[in-house]
């Protein structure tokens, strides 16, 4: 299924605020983009305006005493992507490039592009200013009409586009609806043409009583994203007669010879096609087609040819028209003249006969009825050259008028320049103090009636504020009492863990004066060992040693040594990697963030509480002490295996010396200030609160290997420049099973 058409309503609007910065910052009366707004002497010349008309309708000349023939002009819209068309993108850097191919210097071919649309609006065609000002700026379109598109609401977009370098710019009759008429004044004051999209009958009414000179009539309906394709055809009587408009067609054309031929036929001078050339490579082939196409039918003769057009007659019957009615009917069908009676050639019937056969009467009478022939078509010719000669005629009256009228207005405009003429200016000076009168009163008025209806606005948002802060007192209120009662019950989960830990630290005690003088629990004969096996290094095994001693869980730490013993328990070892805990029931356990966990749960539970609350914190302070691990882990690897790094063998040494400076710097600052901020947050004591978790032990076992000095070109030392950290060390170390475990190790 097709996309659903944007909402044109909606986008109107948002182009209308995407543009108010803009409008804000050409507020100045001496703004150089307000200043295009206004009559310029010195662009008083129709140069541009000629440029567009001989580009908009190609009419190459035609021989002495032959009709005109006329041949279709071609515009391409440089687009990258279409509003109506999801499917289609065509995402070129360059459109300078890209508007090279369509229109290469030197003399244009058959195959050249007559004029270019340069998109201005990114979201739907993805396009730019900086599109535009390529497209007007680049030396190999030089006597290519440049047309700016843009979803144009406000004047100042006009001024861009001529100040870019434009020949010209596109409105939609469909969004300036009634300023249509302004626009195209403010648009002739400044000498620069607009090419005016339409769609319905009453678009094309307003443009052409709005004196429109380029009509560009879309067979897309924009609002609803349907496409009528004889829309134009349906357009054709709200038309003035003759060649006084430029018609150009749009809006899914194919560039099908058939589809050309009908169009020129009808009358209309040009077509715009988008999608169908960018990004075809076979475009110079499209245009090549279009350009020869070629029509006789004169201007005059073109639109009344059309309605006794059988087809055109089929498609209304269809009801394929756009804003048409019953009582609105754009055609006259039927009542055409036989060609015989207009030509005044008789049918003549005579009986098919050899020459030999016919009697003298007969051979005069078919003598008689080719010599009338011939002559009507002599007549025939005739009347179309005369008629093309009179065509000529009243289209160099027309271009004098013109011209006479622009001179006029110049000449009118130059008056009004001149310093000597100070009655006219006073009479201009009055007319704008009176229209600035009038539009002050009518913005006073306005600002008094908006006044009053912010007046109300704020009265209500005051209530509505006023409630709303009650209700927040309320919920704060009843926020402040929970805060209290959890406090209490944390106060009271506090002294009351405190009070177990004291209990448990006299146990010990009691069990170590018991151990001294001799006595052994029989837990120690009748229970069997845990079993750890690891590398004879500490490793990440050994935050997993300091939990099990710190809940008393005896265990044989068996350190296997990187040789052929190795190699043996690895075929055994599940995922071929150590460490491995054996449990007394015979189960290996193989992830050592696993057996952390672990042993943290035995005993009383306190190095990985039950409560979620406290076991969130652990877990949290266990990802920033991996985090830790993860971003030195290069450091060490590079040393071991440079190839997996990518990293030369022979540079390892000076490779690992670089990284571990650098460890020290910045990131060591960072995770030695996240230490600080947790114990912090959580009382002072220790990473979760006041008394110690395997999160203490996972990540105190990571920065106590820094102050080792095993690490080359890292410092034993490093750590005096973090005294919380190090004060945080040494409570941990404080710790007497800590302490033993460490001790044991000596002996």
């Amino acid at each position: 299924f097709p996309p659903p058409p944007p909402d044109w309503y909606a986008v109107v609007r948002a182009k209308e605020a995407s543009l108010r910065p803009f409008v804000a910052e050409h507020q100045s009366p001496d703004d150089p983009l307000r200043l295009l707004l206004e009559y310029s002497e010195a662009d008083a010349d129709l140069s541009r305006f000629s440029r567009l008309s001989l580009a908009l309708r190609r009419s190459p000349a035609a021989s002495p005493g032959s009709p005109r023939s006329r041949m279709l002009s071609v515009g391409v819209d440089l687009k990258r992507r279409s509003p109506s068309d999801a499917s289609y993108a065509c995402n070129f850097p360059d459109p300078a490039a890209v508007a090279a191919s369509f229109c290469p210097p030197g003399s244009p071919g058959p195959a050249a592009a007559d004029f270019l649309f340069a998109n201005a609006d990114y979201g739907f065609y993805g396009g730019g200013p900086d599109d535009v000002r390529a497209l007007a700026g680049s030396p190999s379109q030089p006597g290519t009409p440049i047309v700016y598109k843009d979803i144009v609401v406000d004047p100042l977009q006009v001024a861009l586009a001529k100040s870019l370098g434009c020949d010209a710019a596109l409105v939609q009759a469909c969004v300036v609806g009634p300023e249509l008429p302004e626009l195209l004044n403010t648009a002739t004051l400044m000498n620069f043409p607009l090419l005016v999209e339409v769609h319905t009958p009453e678009e094309t009414r307003a443009a052409v009583e709005a004196g429109a000179t380029f009509l560009l009539v879309n067979r897309r309906d924009r609002v609803t994203g349907d496409l009528y394709p004889d829309q134009p055809f349906a357009l054709l009587d709200l038309l003035p007669p003759g060649n006084i408009l430029t018609t150009l067609v749009t809006g899914g054309l194919s560039g099908a010879p058939d589809e050309c031929a009908r169009l020129l036929d009808a009358g209309f001078d040009g077509v715009v096609l988008g999608a169908s050339l960018v990004g075809n490579a076979g475009a110079g082939d499209v245009i090549r087609g279009i350009h020869g196409t070629r029509s006789d039918i004169m201007y005059s003769m073109k639109r009344e040819i059309f309605k006794d057009d059988e087809n055109a007659a089929t498609d209304l019957e269809k009801g394929d028209m756009v804003g048409l009615n019953e009582e609105e009917t754009i055609f006259e069908f039927g009542g055409g003249k036989d060609a015989a009676a207009e030509t005044g050639i008789a049918d003549l019937e005579v009986e098919e006969k050899d020459e030999s056969e016919l009697t003298l009467s007969e051979r005069m009478a078919r003598q008689q009825a080719a010599d009338s022939a011939e002559r009507a078509a002599e007549q025939l010719a005739r009347e179309q050259a005369k008629e093309a000669e009179e065509q000529r005629v009243r289209d160099e009256e027309a271009a004098k008028i013109a011209a006479e009228e622009a001179k006029k207005r110049t000449q009118t405009a130059s008056i009004f320049s001149e310093a000597g003429n100070k009655v006219e200016r006073e009479k201009i000076e009055k007319v704008k103090a009176a229209k600035k009168a009038i539009e002050d009163k009518k913005r006073a008025e306005e600002e008094a009636a908006a006044k009053i209806i912010q007046d109300e606005i704020d009265r209500k948002e005051m209530e509505e504020f006023e409630k709303f802060e009650a209700e927040q007192a309320l919920i704060r209120a009843e926020e402040d009492r929970k805060r209290k009662e959890a406090k209490r019950a944390k106060e009271k989960e506090r002294r009351e863990r405190k009070a177990a830990k004291d209990k448990a630290e006299k146990a010990r005690k009691q069990e170590e004066q018991d151990r001294e003088a001799g006595f052994v629990k029989m837990s120690a004969f009748t229970t069997p060992k845990i079993k750890l096996e690891y590398f004879p290094i500490s490793g990440v095994v050994e935050r997993v040693r300091l939990a099990l001693a710190m809940n008393d869980i005896p265990f044989d730490d068996v350190r296997i040594p990187f040789n052929s013993e190795w190699l043996e328990r690895k075929k055994t070892a599940k995922y071929g990697q150590l460490p491995i805990m054996t449990l007394p029931d015979g189960r290996e356990i193989y992830q050592s963030d696993a057996m952390l966990r672990w042993a943290g749960a035995r005993g009383k539970g306190d190095l990985y509480p039950c409560d979620p609350d406290v076991r969130l914190k652990v877990d949290e302070a266990l990802g920033v002490a991996a985090d830790l691990v993860r971003e030195w882990r290069p450091c060490i690897y590079v040393g071991m295996k440079p190839e997996k790094f990518g990293v030369d063998p022979a540079a390892k040494d000076a490779t690992v010396k670089v990284l571990r400076e650098n460890f020290m710097g910045e990131p060591m600052g960072r995770y030695m200030g996240f230490i600080k901020d947790m114990i912090d947050a959580n009382g002072g004591t220790f990473l979760t609160g006041d008394f110690i978790t395997i999160a203490d032990l996972d990540m105190y076992v990571s920065v106590r290997y820094y102050s080792l000095g095993v690490a080359d070109h890292v410092p034993k030392d490093c750590l005096d420049a973090y005294p919380e950290v190090k004060a945080w060390i040494a409570r941990v170390e404080a710790e007497p099973r800590v302490a033993a475990y460490y001790a044991s190790l000596k002996t």
